[in-house]
């Protein structure tokens, strides 16, 4: 488990990957030919990754989020974030509690 998370949650992962793919694909009028042409791939490649059948490689979700114009992190599914965004510890609570003292004033 990662936190309250169970791994089976990743399993499911590339293919949330792939609908955001997808949907920002046809939000910008291609079809998965011309993406896979601007990406220098195989239009069988781009429709594996849509359905989730292969998991994508950092550098090509980035190509992706170039081409498609979109933030990389449009593309990960909303939990993910829980996950990967540290919690505030007390050591970083208590180094900047001075701080929003000082802003008070």
């Amino acid at each position: 488990m990662l936190g309250r998370f169970s791994y089976r949650k990743f399993d499911s992962f590339s293919v949330e990957i792939g609908k955001r793919i997808r949907q920002a694909r046809v939000e910008s009028h291609l079809n998965q030919t011309e993406l896979a042409d601007k990406l220098n791939k195989k239009q069988t490649s781009i429709s594996e990754i849509e359905r989730g059948k292969i998991e994508i490689t950092a550098s090509t979700l980035l190509k992706i989020a170039i081409t498609l114009e979109k933030p990389v992190s449009y593309f990960f599914p909303q939990w993910i974030h829980s996950i990967v965004q540290p919690e505030k510890n007390s050591i970083t609570r208590s180094r900047t509690s001075h701080l929003r003292e000082e802003t008070k004033d």
